[in-house]
């Protein structure tokens, strides 16, 4: 439930920074579908609870976490990295960026989610 709350916090804080401390607001849609997979990865580990569904909500844990931790690792290292993108002038610029406090609350949130999905599947369910 930790990595959940953190996914579902971290999609309403700043999600990047530049170089000269401007913060840029992701568009609102893909914050409100942050929340969202935050509030799916929360239904799983409640899931996880019931004894009849722990398996199947374990390994679902497990692969939205995955899919988490490659989503927004694969954003932060974009923007770290830097990319070429036209402006609206029609002159290539290139864009960098440094993940900020929200993204770094996801990516930690889906690891963690990652995390009680192994050791849940580990102890054979019954964990």
């Amino acid at each position: 439930m930790g990595g959940a709350s953190a996914v579902v916090i971290g999609s309403f804080m700043p999600f990047i920074s530049t170089q000269w401390g401007l913060l840029y607001e992701i568009n609102p849609e893909a914050k409100n579908i942050s929340a969202a997979f935050g509030a799916l990865l929360g239904l799983m580990a409640l899931g996880m609870r019931a004894k009849e569904s722990r398996t199947v909500c374990s390994v679902v844990l497990l692969l939205a976490g995955l899919f988490g931790v490659l989503g927004y690792g694969g954003f932060a290292y974009m923007g770290i990295q830097g990319f070429e993108s036209e402006s609206d002038f029609g002159f290539s610029t290139h864009v960098e960026f440094s993940p900020g406090a929200g993204l770094v609350a996801c990516i930690v949130g889906c690891g963690l989610a990652v995390l009680a999905a192994v050791s849940t599947l580990k102890a054979g369910g019954d964990a």
